[in-house]
């Protein structure tokens, strides 16, 4: 959408022009009117409008003299003006200051529609290279943090970048371009400073600038402004005191910001919320499956990583080396049977991914598809299956990293292609138990390791445990050790 603000001297005017703009149906919005021309210009300088529609006689501030002062103020608001007055030197003088358009009262539907499209063609072409002018100031930036030398002193860093540095400390918040002005009110804090960076053309990030004593005061007011309507997901970076870390802290940041996209939830992600996955070693995994041609196994493992994100999300970096290295080994298969390659790209960046899907779930669709292009499966040709030892080690060692998780066999089942008869079979076979007489040992097995070696509560423990109702992990825990819980914690501590 483009803001717009309205002014003439005359009211009846200035309501017809509003319902007028509406009418069009176009991407405009009012943001405010005016009468007169120091109210504008007041107007202007406080909403920063796209566009500025505007009577070129009013009082004050004639609209001529009204953009003359914008120009001088390299203001980006455009300006369409109107007049009742058709004398050719208006609309030269107009033109010549760089106005839109101009129109003559009273102003025809059909000629307003026209003119307010030629407009939002200008304005998109305006806010494309004001972007891209902005991009490449940030990338100037991190040009410098990435080159300068050890030592460098502060004060050049902050020359250099344009940071605030009246406080001892700093972060970095990330977040879509759009969503950007909802941090405003934080300027409103005395004990803070905040400089705003467009970082690519889908993100923003704000240095703040702040003594550690207000640092709680701060993520309670990020938290705030960080939920609906707030659009999008925000990252924020751990603190520092030198700027020597400042590329660091503005890549964790963004990083933490595309964590909606393994989670599903938009919300302010903090650099604790982000675990090492096993990402790299799979990849090592599915280099193996490919060389044994695996299909079966290949969209199991898919079918795990699809899974990392039920409780924390993975780390966009780390999913975009994942996904690189996928797509190399899809090649390289293509190559060595003498088939056609996929048709994925690689990625450079995270925004990139992102830009190609829109989702984990969706990412891992798209190679659960191009890995069925590569090996299709044919009717009579017997499939390549792994062992029955193997697929119950893949479950098992599933359990035991996803145990604080809602586990049964419906999800099981779903993560691992396999149909519940399966699985149980599979259980009954090989262990002689079933999938859930398995998983309650695994929970208090869990149980026993953290009450030894943590202080951590009984309940905690037990919500660790995936087991959510206390008195029946209290009933379950004594069933199968024969002790309490806080027994077993004593016994072993005279031990």
């Amino acid at each position: 959408m483009f803001s717009v603000i309205i002014a003439d001297d005359e009211p009846y005017i200035l309501q017809a022009l509003g319902k007028k703009i509406t009418a069009t149906g176009l991407e405009f919005e009012i943001a405010g009117t005016a009468d007169n021309g120091a109210e504008c210009l007041d107007l202007v300088r406080n909403t920063d409008p796209d566009l500025l529609i505007c009577d070129i006689r009013m009082p004050g501030l004639t609209g001529l003299e009204l953009m003359e002062i914008l120009k001088e103020e390299n203001t980006k608001t455009q300006v369409i003006f109107v007049s009742g007055y058709s004398e050719f030197e208006y609309a030269k003088k107009a033109l010549d200051l760089g106005a839109l358009g101009y129109l003559l009262k009273p102003v025809r539907p059909e000629i307003l529609q026209e003119t307010l499209q030629k407009a939002a063609v200008k304005l998109r072409e305006y806010r494309s290279a004001a972007l891209d002018d902005a991009v490449k100031e940030t990338e100037s930036i991190l040009e410098f943090l990435s080159a300068m030398p050890d030592g460098t002193p502060d004060e050049l860093i902050i020359r250099q970048m344009g940071c605030p540095n009246r406080f001892s400390h700093y972060c970095v918040v990330a977040m879509e371009n759009s969503a950007a002005d909802h941090l405003k009110p934080l300027q409103k804090m005395e004990e803070m400073e905040l400089c705003r960076y467009t970082y690519s053309r889908d993100t923003s990030i704000i240095l703040l600038n702040f003594p550690i004593s207000a640092q709680s005061r701060i993520n309670a007011a990020l938290t705030q402004l960080v939920t609906p309507p707030f659009p999008g997901s925000a990252g924020v970076s751990s603190t520092i005191s030198s700027l020597h870390d400042m590329k660091t802290l503005i890549q964790e940041a963004v990083i933490l910001q595309y964590s909606w996209f393994s989670s599903g939830v938009h919300r302010l992600y903090h650099t604790g919320d982000l675990r090492s996955t096993v990402l790299p070693e799979l990849l090592k995994d599915f280099s193996v499956l490919f060389s044994s041609r695996n299909r079966s196994r290949i969209h199991t493992a898919l079918n795990e990583i699809s899974a990392l994100n039920r409780d924390e999300p993975v780390n966009i970096q780390e999913l975009a080396d994942f996904y690189n290295g996928f797509t190399d080994l899809l090649n390289e298969a293509a190559l060595s049977q003498g088939t056609k390659s996929h048709s994925l790209l690689p990625v450079s960046t995270p925004e990139m991914l992102i830009r190609q899907f829109t989702s984990l779930h969706h990412m891992i669709e798209v190679l659960h598809e191009q890995t069925n292009i590569l090996y299709p499966e044919k009717e009579n040709e017997k499939k390549i299956q792994t062992s029955s030892k193997e697929t119950l080690t893949s479950i098992k060692s599933y359990i035991r990293n996803n145990i604080d998780a809602d586990l049964n066999l419906d999800h099981l089942s779903e993560v691992f292609g396999l149909k519940k008869s399966r699985i149980s079979s599979l259980f009954k076979t090989e262990t002689g138990q079933s999938p859930s007489e398995f998983l309650r040992k695994a929970r208090i097995g869990h149980a026993c390791f953290l009450l030894e070696h943590t202080t951590l509560p009984v309940q905690e423990i037990s919500d660790l445990c995936g087991i959510h109702d206390y008195f029946y992990f209290a009933k379950l825990f004594r069933k199968t050790t024969g002790l309490t819980a806080t027994q077993y914690r004593d016994r072993k501590k005279l031990n």
